[in-house]
C-alpha cells in the first residue's frame, strides 16, 4: 500500500495552494466549479451539482505519457535492458516531459536550451553548481557529441560522473532522462538505445573516454555499470583496443548467439581467439553467428571479415577471398573489406578482350 501526502493553504477565496510531494498545484473556483493545476501541469476542471454528487469531469492529460512509459516511471533503468540495434532499426527518441507549473528558471533554460540544442547555456549551467547542473551536464554531453565535438562533451560531463556517485538520484535527472530515448555508439558495428540512467550514462562516458585515448579509464567507467550485454560489449570492444585477448575472452564467457547483440560479442570472442593464435576455437565462434542468413548485415559482415582473416590465417586464401566478396556485394564501401581484398591481391584480374584494330582510311 503507497502513502500519500497533500496538504493545501488557503490563499483568499476560492483559491488554494496544494502541497504534495511531487511539487506545489494550485486550485481555485467555488462550490460546483473548480479548475486544478497538478504541479506537473495538469489542467482538471470540475463541474457539478452540489448536494446531489453529481458532477462532470474533465482533464487536460497533453503531458501524460503513454500506458507503457507511465508503467516504466520510477524504475532503475539499467545497461541490462538496453538492447544493441542497427542504426537503420532505432525508434525515434520520445520527448521529455514538460516542466510544471512551478519549475525554477534553471530547469526552465536547460529544457528549452535542450530542445534549440544550445550547447552554451547547457554547458554554462552545468558550471553553476544549481539543482540543474547534473542534468544540464547530461544534456549539454549529448548535444556535444551529436555535433561531433567528443572533446567537450567529455569536458562537461566527467566531472559530473566522478563528483555525483549516483545520479539516478539526482531528482531532475529522473525527471527528464528517466524518460527519454538515448543512444549511445558502443563499438564500430552497435548502438545501444535505453532510457536515460546511470548505465546509459556511463556507456556514453566510456565512448567519449576511448575517443579521447583513454580506454583504461573507459573500461573503469563499465566495470561498475550494471552487467549485461550492453556493458559487456562496451568492455569487449575497449579490451579489443587494448591488445587484452584474455580479457575478452572473460566477458564474453557464456553470452548467448541467438540475439544479434550475443552474436557481436562471438564475433569478437573469435577475433581474441585468432589474434591468441587458437584460429580452431575462432572458427567454431563464428559457426552460430553464421549459420542463419537472416542475421543483421550490422552482425552478419563483421562476422563474414572475421572468417575471412581466418581463413587467411590457415592458408585458404580462396575462401577468404569468397567472404570478402560476400561483404562488398553486400556493402561496396566497406573500408575493411576493400583493405582485406589487396592483402589477397585484389581483384581478380578479368580476362582482357582485345578491341579490333581501327579500319584504315584509304
Amino acid at each position: 500500500m503507497g502513502f500519500r501526502y497533500q496538504r493545501s493553504m488557503k490563499l483568499m477565496p476560492g483559491i488554494r495552494l496544494n502541497f504534495s510531494k511531487s511539487g506545489v498545484g494550485l486550485s481555485l473556483g467555488v462550490p460546483g466549479a473548480r479548475i486544478s493545476i497538478s504541479p506537473r501541469g495538469r489542467v482538471t476542471r470540475r463541474v457539478g451539482l452540489p448536494g446531489t454528487g453529481m458532477s462532470w469531469v474533465s482533464s487536460n492529460a497533453g503531458r501524460r505519457r503513454s500506458s507503457a512509459a507511465t508503467g516504466s516511471a520510477g524504475r532503475a533503468h539499467s545497461a541490462e535492458a538496453a538492447s544493441p540495434v542497427p542504426p537503420s532499426a532505432l525508434p525515434t527518441p520520445t520527448p521529455a516531459p514538460a516542466p510544471g507549473l512551478f519549475a525554477s528558471a534553471d530547469e526552465r533554460s536547460i529544457v528549452r536550451a535542450f530542445k534549440a540544442k544550445d550547447a552554451t547555456t547547457l554547458t554554462t549551467v552545468a558550471a553553476g553548481g544549481s539543482k540543474a547542473a547534473v542534468l544540464a551536464a547530461f544534456y549539454a554531453a549529448l548535444v556535444l557529441s551529436d555535433a561531433g565535438d567528443d572533446r567537450a562533451a567529455l569536458h562537461v560531463f566527467e566531472p559530473v560522473w566522478r563528483n555525483i556517485p549516483d545520479i539516478d538520484r539526482d531528482g531532475l535527472f529522473a525527471k527528464y532522462a528517466h524518460h527519454m530515448d538515448v543512444t549511445v555508439q558502443i563499438c564500430d558495428s552497435a548502438k545501444v538505445q535505453a532510457p536515460g540512467s546511470r548505465d546509459t550514462a556511463g556507456l556514453l562516458l566510456a565512448e567519449l573516454l576511448q575517443t579521447a585515448g583513454r580506454p583504461a579509464d573507459a573500461l573503469e567507467v563499465v566495470r561498475h555499470l550494471t552487467w549485461g550485454p550492453a556493458a559487456a560489449m562496451s568492455a569487449a570492444d575497449l579490451m579489443c583496443a587494448m591488445g587484452d585477448w584474455d580479457g575478452v575472452v572473460a566477458v564474453t564467457e557464456g553470452m548467448p548467439a541467438d540475439t544479434d547483440e550475443g552474436a557481436l560479442l562471438w564475433v569478437m570472442r573469435a577475433r581474441a581467439f585468432r589474434l591468441k593464435g587458437m584460429l580452431d576455437a575462432a572458427k567454431e565462434c563464428l559457426a552460430p553467428v553464421l549459420s542463419s542468413r537472416r542475421r543483421d548485415p550490422a552482425v552478419r559482415l563483421p562476422a563474414l571479415l572475421e572468417r575471412a582473416e581466418i581463413s587467411l590465417s590457415l592458408g585458404h586464401p580462396a575462401a577468404a577471398r569468397k567472404d570478402v566478396e560476400s561483404v562488398l556485394a553486400a556493402d561496396s564501401t566497406s573500408e575493411s573489406a576493400a583493405a582485406l581484398l589487396m592483402r589477397l591481391g585484389g581483384p581478380r584480374a578479368e580476362s582482357a578482350v582485345a578491341e579490333p584494330p581501327p579500319a584504315s582510311v584509304d
